[in-house]
């Protein structure tokens, strides 16, 4: 892959990268990508820098949106600024559709990618993310690439799945594109700066929202709650019905009646709401905007690792006018899961994806001897559906790219540690200790924010201010048990195993151990022993 020299760094914006010289060297042949986190300007990018390139040209720009949201509050920005005349905005769903369709005034509502100069795929990561649960991301991915005229740009601060996959289908269809071999795309790429988190903290438990709901109202401060399941969000949105505004996808059959529409409507208008808590789904995962001072807390159980990260990127920062950095900074609490609940996960999606494998490698007569009850419209993992126009099953190949590369994530997550999720995150998020000057760590690198480890908390906390001392067995024992510290299922039990849980925890203990010579139940003779004691760590 082809990828831009000029130096860079973590504060650049896409339009000091990204020069008017560069954009008139661009063609149809060669796509080009965008990789940056958020608040770097990359919508500013097409809305501007592009548009008068683009309007010069007299061309089009087609910009595509994975959310209806979305699509909502660029268009209100579009029409703002005057700049519809060049620019159309529209979703990826609804631009896959082959067929023409019509409008409430009979006029004919298609996009037809030949129409445009420009084609820019916002969020580019769709392709894959979406594909775990919309088996027709191929489609929409497949138009862009086939069209012959337009100059490609994929945008995304998580689009590797993707990126990789792209590499391989310009090398695979070149013939068929009617492109030269050896294309590889245009990689434009700014790093992300994560330094806007202040704390990050992991949770395990579901109430745990509950209680970080009730923290924010009594505190009278605001927090943004991603929620997987719509169901789970709207009975916690019940809970706080007049300090919540809820918000899911329009096509929710069940919960969508549920959402305050004049509400919602303002939130995008204003990019800020009234009430203490936005209680939504990832239907806001990307592109909407909330720059809300209030917003302290971004709250997330999000399994899908790029998903979560453009949840992260919903509250948007400011930043200073001098040298770019972050103005203000929040908090963020993830979801965790356990290395054995990643690996019950492995065992699922390798379960979803043996057909479609299967399918890939034997084709379809040897698939059926295999699979001879298989039925396309009730497959539940998507990943093989009937293709109308053939009349015969195929593979959605991104959306088994995504399966096997959740794989290879979760794996390398487990092979990290006992907390492999937690310590994935926190080192993609480049969090790290922070030290005194006598090498002590004062701020941890991820805390846990759990009701049961502030039980923990307070007991060591009580042992550490009383000076307490285990010398025998049976003091540490019951030490050992007050904790129940567990390690692969089995309680841990040495001062070094304990202590290496603690530190996992985000704990601010450890137990010293010393050795000392002492008499015991009055013994003339010292005996040697290891004495514990609890001693707070920052």
């Amino acid at each position: 892959m082809a990828t831009n020299v000029k130096k860079v760094s973590k504060n650049t914006r896409v339009s000091d990268l990204i020069t008017v010289e560069d954009i008139q060297k661009w063609e149809p042949d060669v796509p080009v990508i965008i990789e940056a986190g958020t608040g770097v300007g990359k919508s500013y990018f097409i809305k501007n820098t592009l548009y008068d390139i683009a309007k010069e040209e007299g061309q089009k720009i087609l910009f595509l949106i994975h959310r209806r949201k979305c699509v909502d509050q660029f268009i209100m920005e579009i029409e703002a600024d005057g700049k519809d005349d060049v620019i159309d905005i529209v979703t990826y769903q609804k631009f896959s559709m082959h067929k023409s369709r019509y409008n409430d005034f009979g006029e004919e509502d298609f996009f037809n990618p030949y129409d445009y100069g420009y084609i820019v795929s916002d969020e580019y990561h769709y392709f894959t993310e979406d594909a775990s649960f919309n088996d027709t991301t191929d489609v929409a991915y497949d138009m862009i690439m086939e069209c012959p005229t337009a100059v490609k740009i994929f945008m995304s601060a998580t689009g590797e799945n993707i990126e990789s996959y792209m590499r391989d289908y310009l090398a695979d269809n070149a013939q068929k594109l009617g492109i030269r071999e050896g294309i590889k795309p245009l990689k434009y790429k700014i790093p992300t700066n994560w330094s806007f988190i202040n704390q990050l903290y992991f949770f395990y438990r579901e109430d745990a929202f509950k209680r970080k709901a009730e923290e924010v109202i009594c505190k009278g401060t605001k927090a943004i709650f991603f929620i997987e399941s719509a169901k789970k969000a709207y009975e916690l949105y019940k809970q706080f019905e007049d300090n919540a505004i809820f918000c899911c996808s329009d096509s929710n059959k069940d919960y969508a009646k549920y959402m305050n529409k004049d509400k919602l409507s303002q939130m995008l208008e204003n990019e800020r709401f009234e009430e203490n808590l936005l209680i939504t789904t990832a239907c806001l995962d990307a592109g909407v905007n909330i720059k809300d001072k209030d917003v302290k807390e971004v709250m997330i159980d999000i399994r899908d690792f790029g998903s979560l990260i453009q949840c992260m990127g919903r509250r948007r920062i400011g930043r200073r006018k001098d040298n770019g950095a972050y103005s203000e900074k929040i908090d963020v609490y993830i979801r965790a899961r356990t290395n054995e609940q990643l690996g019950g996960m492995i065992t699922q999606i390798k379960k979803n994806i043996a057909p479609a494998q299967f399918l890939d490698f034997n084709g379809e007569d040897e698939f059926y001897k295999e699979y001879p009850r298989f039925n396309a419209n009730v497959d539940k993992s998507g990943i093989i559906y009937t293709d109308k126009k053939d009349n015969c099953l195929k593979v959605n190949e991104l959306m088994l790219k995504k399966k096997e590369s959740d794989i290879e994530l979760y794996n390398k997550m487990i092979n990290l540690s006992d907390y492999g999720y937690c310590s994935y995150l926190a080192d993609k998020f480049e969090r790290t200790h922070k030290y005194d000057r006598f090498g002590n760590i004062i701020k941890w690198k991820y805390e846990i924010y759990e009701p049961e480890y502030i039980n923990i908390i307070f007991t060591l906390d009580r042992y550490a201010n009383d000076k307490t001392e285990f010398c025998d067995k049976s003091q540490k024992d019951k030490l050992v048990q007050e904790l129940s510290l567990r390690k692969n299922g089995r309680v841990v039990k040495t001062a070094k195993t304990i202590n290496e849980k603690l530190e996992t925890m985000g704990i601010p203990f450890k137990i010293e151990e010393t050795k000392t010579n002492r008499r015991v139940n009055g013994e003339k003779k010292a005996k040697q022993m290891r004495v514990w004691k609890i001693i707070p760590t920052k």
